[in-house]
């Protein structure tokens, strides 16, 4: 709650890590700037030109560019970990999705094959439910309002934790089972949007969520096609323990 112009005191290395991310994103970006067309990354080009077109500063462009590479780093990792870790203790799951791999006929490479890959997706979902990557939330109210009974002052802080309200038994059927069927066709779904939050919701929810939903399915599907997956369903398994 200190006013931004209250000093911060952080560590010498801290500040070095600091510095080097930073000097890395602007790097990355001024090559963006200078790059031939195809020579640029889709989704980082339409970012750097959207912010530069509504005249951001180069610097708050460099920081929404180290929040979508920080942030969207370790999250989608930790998905595909649990993810692999989920399937190892589920032969039908693991199973179905060598077989929804198998008969896409190689590796995924584009969006239109992701549409092919709904198992994949419906596991990823089913990993963001049971083991969110930010398994709690903290929001800062703007102003007084009464929540179910209870008077809650402006600046109040809340916490929403998506670990607890995945698991309710209340708006879940076998809320503590890995079940990627409910998020297929045909199967139990969500209850109510505001019951599977792993990206956050409302005006803050995650803008990297489409990105990285696609991106970690497409991990899944590409590395479930590979030979040796028997050693990687091994290897997160041993990590997750």
């Amino acid at each position: 709650g200190l006013p931004d112009f209250f000093p911060r005191w952080h560590g010498r290395a801290t500040l070095r890590a600091a510095d080097r991310i930073k000097t890395l994103v602007a790097e990355t970006i001024a090559a963006l700037e200078t790059a031939e067309p195809e020579d640029r990354g889709a989704l980082a080009s339409l970012m750097v030109d959207a912010f530069q077109a509504e005249g951001v500063a180069p610097d708050d462009i460099r920081d929404e560019a180290t929040v979508l590479l920080m942030a969207g780093h370790e999250t989608t990792a930790n998905t595909l970990a649990w993810a692999w870790y989920c399937l190892s203790q589920d032969e039908a799951s693991w199973q179905a999705l060598a077989e929804e791999v198998r008969a896409l006929g190689r590796p995924p490479t584009d969006l239109e094959d992701v549409k092919r890959l709904p198992f994949a997706r419906a596991v990823i979902d089913e990993t963001l439910r049971l083991y969110p990557p930010v398994p709690f939330l903290s929001r800062r109210s703007r102003e007084a309002r009464d929540v179910d009974g209870h008077h809650m002052p402006a600046r109040s802080l809340f916490m929403i934790v998506p670990w607890l309200l995945h698991r309710h038994r209340k708006h879940w059927r076998d809320p503590d089972l890995f079940d990627p069927w409910r998020f297929m066709p045909g199967g139990s779904g969500v209850p109510d949007r505001y019951c599977y939050i792993p990206f956050s919701i409302g005006p803050r929810i995650c803008t990297g969520m489409a990105f990285a939903l696609t991106e970690a399915t497409i991990c899944l599907a590409t590395l479930r096609s590979e030979e040796h997956t028997s050693e990687l369903q091994s290897l997160a398994y041993l990590v997750c323990r």
